[in-house]
């Protein structure tokens, strides 16, 4: 099934870094709002039916929480590498007219390369 979500978020976070031996830890977390902007695609309702998502304006703006994760190793003074991680609240993106709840779970993984010029 297609299904295509853009929107923005708005947040505040805090985050602390620890540069160990060989690596960086570092760790945020934060809160915001999200605004949806569009919203498109399909899914199954309750009955097993294809559905068509309605737009975007009837579905309320939310709250929203999020984790960060990143784990950087230096190869040299310049060029860094790392992984990362992102998991986020649950988004409800069916708009209330529907008859079922239709929610992400946003969650990202990542690999980072980093140049210091």
């Amino acid at each position: 099934m297609y299904n295509q979500y853009e929107r923005v978020e708005v947040g505040v976070g805090l985050g602390k870094t620890w540069n160990l031996k060989a690596v960086t830890f570092a760790l945020e977390a934060s809160g915001g709002y999200s605004q949806w902007l569009n919203v498109d695609g399909n899914y199954l309702n309750q009955e097993g039916v294809l559905q068509t998502l309605a737009p975007a304006g009837e579905i309320p703006r939310s709250w929203l929480g999020r984790v960060d994760i990143a784990l950087l190793k230096p190869l040299s003074e310049r060029w860094t590498v790392g992984l990362t991680m992102q998991a986020q609240t649950p988004v409800k993106i069916s708009p209330s007219s529907m008859s079922c709840t239709h929610r992400l779970y946003p969650l990202g993984f990542g690999v980072l390369v980093g140049l210091r010029l």
